[in-house]
């Protein structure tokens, strides 16, 4: 879900497929798209993997798959494209459209690792809007992964990359610290935005609550459920928590930054679908709001069980859940007291 420059607000409806598009009060203004395999077409809930990136003015960036990128304006395609292989045949992960580039994760090659808690990286790749490959930028940490002799996957509490994008804005992070850093339209570093807030190191009562949540209607065996246990001792997780879990940029290219709280601790997928009274966070979300020039600007904290989807220059678009775990989509306007 995204709004536009105009206040416009386009949401992905794969069960369709196609893009809808609202204004604030529901009204429906048009849709784009269908379902099939051609220009402009979506595969349907199962046919495959879609993103969707907010472009400049009312534009929609819809990338297949990582390479077939179709784009929108409400009510009807534009135009489509396809990404540029690397090298070696594959395509990275499309993150950010910002000005006009579109912005992927390239990973960096891995040594192999011995078990426990590490940390790999990705390169920033650019392309241009028509799918040509650009220039590679600098190289960020990415996600903190846990060995398993099994196999590597995100490690429970784990940190994250974190990208954020709106017109000629761009935001990337990695919650190891409060600190950001903010980028101009062609990818670059232009300052760092930090609050400066102690480190939240991991405990024993924030593990228990994190397999209260994990073990409610366990349906694994007693082995699995063993393994899993023991790579929630204390020795095998991260020694801090995130200093945040999400990032958003407001259509003023305003960065809001979302406290990190222990629901996250089950991923972000996780999170945003579990059902059950369980998986609904305890708290309301806190978000950290700065300008665009890095000032901090206060607090807001949003409604309990508001999933903040994107926001605009005057409102925040998400959905709530009602006690059928039924999504609706929510709107809240906000203004800035200066």
């Amino acid at each position: 879900m995204h709004v536009l420059a105009s206040g416009t607000i386009a949401i992905l409806d794969l069960t369709a497929p196609n893009l809808l598009f609202v204004d604030t009060t529901g009204t429906v203004l048009g849709r784009a798209g269908g379902k099939g395999s051609g220009p402009g077409e979506f595969p349907g809930s199962q046919g495959g993997m879609v993103q969707t990136f907010a472009g400049r003015g009312d534009s929609i960036y819809a990338v297949i798959n990582r390479s077939d990128v179709a784009v929108f304006v409400p009510g009807r395609f534009v135009r489509a494209f396809k990404l540029t292989a690397l090298p070696d045949g594959g395509f990275p992960m499309p993150v950010a459209v910002v000005g006009s580039s579109l912005v992927a994760t390239r990973r960096l090659p891995q040594s192999p690792r011995a078990p426990g808690v590490y940390r790999d990286s990705v390169t920033l790749q650019r392309y241009a809007l028509d799918g040509t490959l650009g220039e590679a930028l600098d190289g960020v940490p990415n996600v903190e992964t846990r060995q398993h002799p099994m196999g590597s996957y995100p490690a429970p509490f784990g940190k994250r990359l974190q990208v954020a994008s709106k017109q000629d804005w761009m935001v990337t992070a990695f919650p190891e610290h409060f600190e950001l850093a903010a980028r101009n339209p062609d990818g670059k570093i232009t300052m760092s935005i930090r609050l400066s807030k102690p480190d939240v190191p991991m405990t024993a009562a924030v593990v228990d609550g994190h397999k209260a949540r994990l073990f409610d209607n366990f349906g694994g065996s007693p082995e699995e459920r063993s393994a899993m246990e023991a790579d929630l001792s204390l020795d095998q997780l991260p020694k801090t928590l995130p200093a945040y879990s999400a990032v958003k940029l407001d259509g003023m290219g305003r960065v809001w930054v979302r406290e990190y709280i222990e629901l996250d601790g089950m991923g972000p997928m996780n999170a945003d679908m579990g059902k059950g009274p369980r998986w609904r966070p305890d708290v309301p979300a806190r978000w950290y709001v700065f300008s665009n020039d890095g000032e901090f600007l206060g607090t807001v904290r949003l409604p309990l069980g508001f999933v903040v989807h994107d926001i605009g220059k005057d409102h925040i678009v998400g959905v709530v859940r009602d006690a059928d775990d039924v999504e609706y989509v929510v709107g809240y306007p906000f203004r800035v007291a200066r």
